[in-house]
């Protein structure tokens, strides 16, 4: 006999609950990064002035750790220059997992889709540059008989 689905509105388990909250604040972090094309060095060097005094690979390490104190959140953001976090897309129910879990899903289906993509035009302009050699060598043999 089978369990009943779990009710959607749910709150998560404490444990899933804090593991969704490091999700969120790691990902503002790298996402707000991403966003302005910084590196861990330039991010390192902006956190100097508010008293942190993480090497690249350290801050790297913790955010992709995503367990570190509020504090270090809001400076990280703050040097960031993020003015506001929308908590409304945090959702800690069930139901709120199972959303982020598919638009993850969706989103690494559209990049792996992008690469593939990407790699067959590569390899399609890499075979046309043959076939043009190959046509200039021709016409060149040609001209030389």
């Amino acid at each position: 006999m089978s369990s009943p689905p779990p009710d959607k509105g749910a709150l998560l388990p404490p444990d899933e609950l804090r593991e969704e909250a490091q999700l969120f604040a790691r990902k503002l972090i790298t996402d707000r990064r991403r966003d302005q094309k910084l590196t861990y060095k330039m991010l390192a060097r902006r956190l100097e002035a508010y008293g942190v005094q993480d090497a690249a690979a350290v801050l790297n390490t913790k955010v992709f750790r995503g367990a570190f104190p509020a504090a270090f959140l809001f400076i990280c953001l703050k040097a960031l220059g993020v003015r506001y976090i929308d908590l409304d897309t945090l959702d800690l129910t069930v139901g709120g997992r199972e959303r982020r879990e598919g638009r993850e899903k969706a989103d690494k289906a559209r990049r792996d889709h992008d690469k593939e993509v990407d790699a067959r035009g590569k390899h399609d302009r890499k075979v046309a540059r043959e076939r043009r050699a190959r046509w200039r060598e021709q016409k060149r043999a040609q001209r030389e008989r």
